[in-house]
């Protein structure tokens, strides 16, 4: 193993706390970076450079849902804590919780940010009310939907560059209190700002700053991918035969893991590239006839509405991004959908 990181940089040893085997998803060992070790060196510069990647996602994903181009930058360096709960305490936010393959993660969101955010999506510039108040059970909603769409590509992102295996069954978002979160020896915390042109909030700075926490059991899960990142073999090898490694196991767990996409009034089967790579705009086929406008869940991942034509016997649905029931369903017809089916108005 490659010499610890000082414990300047964040990564130092810490004990796992009592029973925290017995809380852990089947399948998954309570991590301990005493009994692993902390990050080593090449681990770390692994982490950081995902940071930067994950950044550069987010960012791609809020500019498509806030119509607006959003600037997602890492807020310094991952840092190891003790205490998970005391950023959401600090910031008064939200916080939401999803496994990867067992593996906890969460994604803290400050209130000032959650609104300006709301706000973005009801057409305003992005402003955060002053004082700050809980955010209603609707408006939790609406954050879920954008962590879920955050979460997939997060999970993208580990496949194609850690290269971890695709998990099993589909990513559930849960918001959480600080109470529900057990105790665990070590979170890796990044930080991330998000920032627009437009953007205003009561609070200074850091109250735009996304903090995304992934436990010990991911670091465990990860760490053989962070150690290759951090020396740049893990999806850009300089190595031809490394380099299509790579892209052969990424190919191979992305066509051969079907998921269920759950949707009113029908059922349709796709890979998890396919639900990964669902945008607004995109078309989905359903063995279900119907003839009115339908939401459409893929896992808890945002909602869309599209309107219904039919393809050589099934369903077309066209998806387009839901911002609460304002928007219009987009009329279907004016493409094929994944399975290459043409489309009829």
């Amino acid at each position: 193993m490659s010499a610890p990181v000082p414990s300047a940089r964040g990564a130092v040893s810490g004990d796992t706390a009592p029973g925290v085997a017995a809380q852990q998803p089947d399948g998954v060992r309570a991590y301990s970076f005493d009994l692993h070790g902390p990050l080593g060196e090449q681990e770390w510069k692994g982490l950081v450079r995902f940071q930067g990647e994950l950044a550069e996602e987010w960012a791609l994903v809020l500019t498509q849902w806030l119509k607006r181009r959003v600037r997602v930058r890492p807020a310094g360096p991952p840092v190891s804590l003790r205490r998970a709960s005391s950023l959401w305490e600090q910031g008064e936010g939200e916080a939401l919780r999803w496994h990867v393959d067992g593996a906890p993660v969460l994604l803290i969101w400050p209130q000032a940010l959650l609104f300006q955010t709301l706000d973005c999506l009801l057409g305003g510039p992005g402003e955060a009310p002053s004082p700050l108040r809980p955010p209603t059970e609707i408006e939790g909603r609406v954050i879920r939907q954008i962590t879920a769409r955050l979460a997939y590509r997060l999970l993208r992102l580990e496949v194609q560059r850690l290269e971890v295996p695709v998990p099993p069954g589909e990513i559930e978002v849960h918001p959480v209190e600080p109470g529900q979160v057990s105790a665990r020896s070590r979170w890796l915390s990044l930080a991330l700002d998000v920032e627009w042109r437009s953007q205003r909030g009561p609070s200074g700075r850091g109250g735009e700053r996304f903090y995304l926490l992934l436990s010990p059991e991911w670091a465990a899960r990860a760490r053989k991918g962070l150690a290759l990142f951090g020396r740049g073999m893990a999806g850009e090898a300089e190595d031809l035969a490394d380099l299509k490694r790579v892209r052969t196991t990424l190919q191979r767990h992305l066509e051969e893991t079907p998921v269920t996409v759950r949707v009113v009034l029908g059922r349709s089967r796709l890979t998890l590239r396919e639900v990964l790579s669902l945008e607004p705009g995109d078309v989905l086929q359903l063995e279900q006839r119907v003839d009115e406008p339908l939401p459409v869940e893929v896992g808890e991942a945002p909602f869309f509405l599209g309107r219904p034509g039919e393809a050589a016997g099934r369903m077309a649905v066209r998806l387009e991004a839901w911002v609460g029931g304002s928007s219009e369903p987009a009329e279907a017809g004016e493409r094929g959908g994944p399975s290459g089916w043409p489309e009829t108005s």
